[in-house]
Order: C-alpha cells, then sequence, then structure tokens
C-alpha cells in the first residue's frame, strides 16, 4: 500500500496523520471525515456561537476574529476570517441603519418645525386681518 494514500492532514494543526484517524495525535483534537481536504469556518466546532456573536455584537466578534487568527490551527484561522467578515459585515449595515433611522428622525422634527412655524405664520395673518377689519370699521364710523 501506498503511504500517501492513508495519510491527510489534520485541520487544525496541518500535521500529517493517518486518514482512519479519530483524534489526532499531534494536537489531540478530534479529526471529523468532514473536516477533509481544505479547512472551512463552517467545520468549526464554535461556528455558529461565533457566528451569532459576531452577528448581535460586532465589536466582540471583532475581537474574536482577531484572537482565533493568531492561533496556529487552520481551521481556527479560517474562523477567525469568518468572525472579521461577518462582524465588518454587520457593522456596515447597522451604521447604515442608524444612519437612515437618525436622518429620518432629524427630517421628522424638521417638518415638525416647519409646520407649527406655518400655523403660527397663519395666526399672526389672521391677527392682522382682524386688527385692519377693526381698523376699518373704526374709520367708516367716523
Amino acid at each position: 500500500m501506498n503511504e500517501q494514500n492513508e495519510m491527510m492532514k489534520c485541520p487544525f494543526c496541518a500535521e500529517d496523520i493517518k486518514a482512519e484517524a479519530v483524534v489526532c495525535k499531534h494536537c489531540g483534537r478530534e479529526v471529523k471525515k468532514s473536516y477533509e481536504g481544505k479547512p472551512k469556518a463552517s467545520k468549526h466546532e464554535s461556528y455558529w456561537l461565533v457566528t451569532v456573536v459576531s452577528i448581535l455584537l460586532p465589536f466582540i466578534g471583532l475581537i474574536i476574529g482577531i484572537v482565533y487568527i493568531v492561533k496556529q490551527y487552520p481551521l481556527d484561522k479560517k474562523l477567525g476570517e469568518h468572525a472579521l467578515a461577518v462582524s465588518v459585515l454587520f457593522s456596515i449595515i447597522t451604521g447604515v441603519v442608524l444612519t437612515v433611522w437618525i436622518q429620518n428622525a432629524a427630517l421628522e422634527a424638521q417638518n415638525e418645525a416647519m409646520i407649527e412655524s406655518h400655523r403660527q405664520s397663519q395666526e399672526y395673518v389672521r391677527e392682522f386681518e382682524r386688527q385692519a377689519e377693526e381698523a376699518m370699521n373704526r374709520a367708516n364710523q367716523y
């Protein structure tokens, strides 16, 4: 048998291990068949937790991403890249949503101020017309 065919790379430490291995003899982590080939962030046991944290708390997701990227295992590095990407994406989305919301609130306040100003102007015009009519009535009496 050819030994190359029986070996694979550990997705965590990138060391050669037997294809049938359940646990890596170098790093001690559990090796699953789904990890074979190029490491993918979605294969990491913390994938969903890191994804949810990165969406809900992008700043924490950035920190998690940086921590995982500096780790030595390829699968951890992929998870770190994923956390950074999700955090940046949701930071941008949150920023856009907040900007639109704030601009909408400012426009609404400006609109209310304009309506109030228009109402006051109409009151001044009515008062002026009333005073002018009174003055005309007094002038007609004399």
